[in-house]
């Protein structure tokens, strides 16, 4: 099996091959903590809603929504999907964004390391960490105005995925974080599950859709063994791709290449 770390184009073209793809049944992720930027979610999204354009499922797990991090831009990923999914141990972080600026100006000045630039106006800011000890009213109301926008696309995004109103999304984001059960009662998440009730439901979806009987788990010695790997495609994101060897299928390789996107197999 190929191990090797799928980039982020990569995983953006196997979502487009998968929806092309007839026998890719449905597209399961589970989104962890690592976020990518909003440019990168807002084109994930985009590729998510081509692919569940087909009709076919696409399920987003987590097992937290930003317990240990920040959980805005993974829920807000995993709200392009048919349906949300969370551990019942997990919670979701919609807590809102912040803007960060680490202003160096101080320790140049100890260090006798003179910054020289220069801007033709007040809102052109990039050089005021070099220049600034602290935000220039300027550079405050800048930052401010980037931060409520993109707090507000992701508002109006989560609304409209979720069935919600704007005023409704934005008292839930005062009062993250939301425990699971709480979080599917707000309606923010679909179901509280683990990873093998997710898949084992996938399944199950994938093959009545096919018109197909439930198969039995595959065995050792059946003659078309199946190997499963789990890895990460890139941040905020992974698949699980299972993959079968070049003799006939039998029952349990056909259910298993159903539930997962084999695009995503070496």
């Amino acid at each position: 099996m190929n191990r090797r770390k799928q980039h982020y184009l990569e995983v953006l073209e196997g979502i487009r091959r998968g929806a092309r793809d007839p026998e890719v049944g449905g597209l399961v992720v589970r989104v962890d903590a690592r976020s990518l930027g909003i440019a990168k979610i807002q084109e994930l999204r985009d590729t998510v809603a081509d692919f569940r354009a087909t009709g076919k499922p696409a399920v987003a797990w987590a097992d937290t929504f930003g317990e240990a991090g920040d959980g805005n831009l993974p829920y807000y990923l995993a709200t392009a999907f048919s349906r949300v999914v969370l551990s019942p141990t997990g919670l979701v972080g919609l807590s809102g964004l912040m803007s960060r600026t680490t202003f160096l100006k101080g320790a140049l000045d100890r260090l006798d390391v003179k910054f020289e630039a220069g801007a033709r106006h007040e809102y052109k800011n990039a050089i005021n960490p070099y220049t600034q000890t602290q935000y220039t009213d300027a550079h405050r109301e800048a930052a401010g105005r980037l931060v409520e926008s993109m707090n507000d696309q992701i508002v109006t995004a989560v609304a409209k995925s979720r069935g919600l109103t704007e005023e409704r999304v934005r008292e839930l984001v005062a009062t993250a974080p939301i425990l699971g059960q709480e979080a599917l009662e707000a309606g923010l998440v679909d179901q509280l599950a683990y990873r093998d009730e997710v898949y084992a439901e996938l399944n199950a979806e994938v093959r009545a859709r096919k018109g197909e009987d439930s198969p039995s788990p595959p065995s050792s010695s059946s003659p078309a063994t199946t190997a499963s790997t789990s890895r990460r495609p890139g941040p905020g994101s992974r698949t699980t791709a299972t993959t079968s060897p070049s003799s006939p299928p039998t029952a349990a390789s056909t259910w298993a290449r159903a539930a997962a996107p084999r695009w995503a197999a070496p």
